[in-house]
């Protein structure tokens, strides 16, 4: 019992440096999970990102496309209601292939409307 008794303070001392030792491996693994982690939720971020890009790119086109189809048959009638046909293609066809506005139903005519 004395050689316990004796080496008490270097016993302590080495299971104090175990139980470091154990510590700083579980903080290194957490470290590196907490790391693996931050990239995964980066790579999403980014890829959610560039889905929202293309998706404002497409609403922003459409919109354009609408903006000009409403011009296209708002430019083809005078403010008189008949139809101007200044740009034509061959025989006779119209180019922008629309009609004038005084044949549209007034609910048509409606959806024209710039907002």
């Amino acid at each position: 019992m004395e050689s316990v008794s004796e080496h008490w303070g270097s016993i302590v001392c080495v299971i104090g440096v175990a139980i470091s030792a154990i510590g700083l491996a579980w903080a290194i693994r957490e470290a590196r999970w907490a790391r693996s982690a931050a990239e995964a939720a980066e790579k999403a971020t980014e890829k959610i990102r560039e889905e929202i890009g293309r998706n404002l790119l497409v609403v922003d086109l459409e919109r354009a496309v609408a903006l000009i189809h409403r011009l296209k048959l708002l430019h083809s009638t005078d403010p008189l209601g008949e139809s101007s046909r200044a740009v034509s293609g061959a025989e006779g066809h119209d180019f922008w292939n629309h009609r004038p506005l005084s044949d549209m139903e007034p609910a048509q005519r409606e959806r024209l409307v710039i907002a």
